[in-house]
Order: structure tokens, then C-alpha cells, then sequence
């Protein structure tokens, strides 16, 4: 069966190839205080950023809760896109 890449370990994989080795093999070793307070203010930062796009931009035409896939990034007719304010759509080539 094939093992799930979660935004832990890729995340993991930038910091540290080991540890990201050691994560994919099932291995967890103890989170320190550094890293704890680094989640936790990534934590915020994401709530933050949440909270001003859902400001500026009507909650119906936010996507949530979505599972990031290529299909999902396609503007079809465009290639790629990111999203930008008030529903811009920037091509990424």
C-alpha cells in the first residue's frame, strides 16, 4: 500500500531529510518547545489570513475544505492559476 506524503512530512522533508525519512517509516519523536511554538503560530498567522479573506471577499465564493489537487488548481482554458483578490486569477506560466 502506498504511503500518504501529508504536509507534515513535506514539511519535515524542508526542514530535515532524516526526520521526514523517519516520519514517512512510522517513527515520532518528542516535539519540542521550539516546535510547538511554531505550530501554534502558524496556527494563528493561518487564522489570521483566514479572517481577512473571508472580509474582503463574500464567504460563498471562498473555497474551504478542499483537498488541493491538480484538478482543483486547473482554470480550464488558462492552465494553472493561484488565487488573488476579489477573484483574480493569476497564471502561474
Amino acid at each position: 500500500m502506498a504511503t500518504k506524503i501529508t504536509r507534515q512530512i513535506l514539511e519535515a522533508y524542508l526542514n530535515c531529510k532524516t526526520k521526514a525519512h523517519l516520519k514517512l517509516a512510522g517513527q515520532h519523536g518528542v516535539v519540542s518547545d521550539y516546535e510547538a511554538m511554531l505550530v501554534e503560530n502558524r496556527h494563528a498567522v493561518s487564522q489570521q489570513a483566514i479572517g481577512k479573506i473571508l472580509a474582503r471577499n463574500p464567504e460563498s465564493e471562498v473555497a474551504r475544505d478542499i483537498s488541493l489537487t491538480a484538478a482543483a488548481c486547473i482554470d480550464r482554458g488558462h492552465g494553472w492559476r493561484a488565487f488573488g483578490d476579489m477573484g483574480n486569477t493569476f497564471s502561474l506560466w
